[in-house]
């Protein structure tokens, strides 16, 4: 998902951003911003 077209309007992703598109799919559970964070960082990959 990070890595996707941001929303229009936005110039790129946001953690908070990430936490309301992971809160309106039904298939993912609810997130915190803080824990998105932690799995990307884990993952190597940074939101710049």
């Amino acid at each position: 998902m990070a890595c996707s077209a941001p929303p229009e309007g936005c110039a790129r992703w946001s953690l908070r951003l990430l936490e309301k598109k992971v809160k309106l799919d039904p298939g993912l559970p609810d997130l915190d911003y803080s824990t998105i964070g932690r799995a990307l960082k884990n993952t190597g990959f940074v939101l710049i």
